[in-house]
């Protein structure tokens, strides 16, 4: 009864320690998988971090773009205004030319009254 009772000892002991073992790989296994999950949560947030940076970018390129074509317009505008004030420029100076040419005519008409 002695020797069945160190037996059972000793098969005790020799369980606790294989769960011991099994323990210590569970424990270390889990470990790994909580690092490996607190990793994934870190690049998680590192990716959102980063995608709201990226909406940001895109939100001043937009500004930048609508600023852009608002410039354009209105340099599309002034360039408009100016060629207008060309042309007005141009027909009065022809119109001027036009009327100095008939108050020459005239001149010359007049002093042709005058001469004998």
């Amino acid at each position: 009864m002695v020797r069945t009772s160190i037996n059972t000892i000793s098969d005790d002991e020799n369980v606790i320690e294989k769960i011991q073992i099994v323990w210590e790989k569970l424990n270390f296994e889990t470990n790994e998988r909580l690092y490996a999950l607190q990793r994934a949560h870190s690049l998680y947030n590192e990716i959102e971090i980063l995608r709201k940076q990226i909406e940001i970018t895109i939100y001043n390129v937009e500004l930048i773009l609508n600023e852009t074509i608002s410039s354009s317009n209105s340099f599309q505008q002034a360039k408009n205004h100016l060629n207008k004030l060309k042309q007005i420029e141009l027909d009065q100076r022809q119109s001027a030319e036009h009327d100095m040419a008939i108050c020459q005519k005239r001149f010359d008409e007049f002093i042709g009254l005058l001469r004998p």
